[in-house]
């Protein structure tokens, strides 16, 4: 597996229940969305249905959703810019290194 064969999958975090639990935004570099998810949840505590589990606030929706294989891009972005590791930015790289995110 080379870098060149990697996306990053982006992860956006929704306020649920009115608060943030550690960076707002999370980066993932995986070769499809199946492995950025699984990447995201052991590296980042990124977590998934979280109204189904009672982790979420049900009128707030889940605080964070699966990536898309049609959503990775050839560079970290948050938005429509260059994602930049830091408190409210946590770059996760294939191999499990981090940058950033220490939360808000």
């Amino acid at each position: 597996m080379t870098t060149n064969s990697m996306k990053w999958f982006y992860y956006r975090q929704n306020n649920s229940g009115g608060y943030w639990c550690g960076p707002n935004h999370v980066v993932v570099q995986a070769v499809n969305a199946a492995m950025a998810d699984a990447t995201a949840m052991e590296f980042a505590d990124v977590y998934f249905d979280g109204c189904s589990t009672g982790l979420d606030c049900s009128c707030c929706g889940d605080r964070w959703s699966r990536a898309w294989d049609g959503e990775g891009t050839d560079e970290a972005m948050v938005y429509d810019d260059a994602a930049v590791a830091g408190r409210a930015v946590m770059l996760v790289y294939y191999d499990g290194r981090t940058e950033g995110g220490k939360g808000k």
